[in-house]
């Protein structure tokens, strides 16, 4: 799959789930989905994310993109603890007591439809997390090999600039700081991404009725971690000063 290196971001303002259109669309809905609709065990909240008194709050954004294979993600603590289920065109946040955690993700749907899990795309992140902060977490398609970042090109060019190949994987969690390069992008996402919050309670049961689910994306997530280089491990870590105070 090739995508442009240089992509056009769409200027529409926040609100809303977006209803599917278009021939043949119900023949995929089911893996795809319609950017900006709540998955599974998820709900619409607020536009502005506000912290519990005392936690930090931790969002995960899911910008669409080209890379992506459709489903959904499901993202967890390495305890097995459900976090929640994100998908394209949404940004699932959660609040979490101050301390250190490890979160694995996959794609619950693709596995559905025979999809083998896989080192690959069992996606992780540590997090280290301060009270009344909050912290933005980026799912990356197609940028990451097993290893880490992998840029992969094409000798096809366009008007556009050379094409980039999507590296074969599944989401990545990627770090969103000050520091980072795409960081100037964050108040757009905020603006276009539909904000989700899990139904936590039912998510949390759907995970001990199937107790291999969370076993089997541990041990790849162990795996991944330990196969990460020094600069992937940076990226795919939270540290405290990371965070920002939002004033609703």
């Amino acid at each position: 799959m090739l995508r442009p290196l240089f992509g056009g971001a769409s200027n529409a303002i926040f609100p809303v789930m977006r209803a599917c259109g278009g021939f043949g669309v119900a023949l995929v809905a089911s893996l795809v989905g319609c950017a900006g609709q709540p998955p599974p065990m998820s709900r619409v909240v607020a536009p502005v994310p506000k912290h519990a008194e005392g936690s930090a709050k931790l969002v995960f954004l899911w910008p669409p993109d080209s890379c992506e294979g459709g489903g959904y993600q499901v993202i967890t603590t390495r305890g097995g603890k459900f976090v929640g289920n994100i998908a394209r065109g949404t940004r699932l946040e959660t609040d979490l007591a101050p301390g250190s955690y490890d979160f694995i993700t996959w794609n619950s749907e693709k596995e559905r439809f025979g999809q083998a899990p896989s080192v690959e795309r069992t996606g992780v992140l540590h997090a280290d997390v301060r009270p009344q902060q909050t912290y933005f977490v980026r799912l990356a398609f197609g940028e990451w090999a097993v290893s880490g970042p992998r840029e992969q090109w094409s000798r096809t060019w366009t008007g556009r600039g050379p094409l980039r190949r999507c590296v074969e994987s599944d989401a990545a969690l990627v770090r969103l700081s000050p520091q980072s390069n795409l960081w100037p992008h964050l108040q757009e996402w905020l603006d276009e991404l539909t904000p989700i919050a899990a139904d936590t309670e039912s998510g949390q049961r759907w995970l001990e009725q199937q107790p291999w689910l969370v076993a089997t994306h541990r041990d790849l997530a162990d795996a991944r971690a330990l196969r990460l280089t020094r600069e992937a491990r940076r990226l795919a870590s939270i540290e405290p000063t990371d965070g920002v105070a939002l004033v609703p």
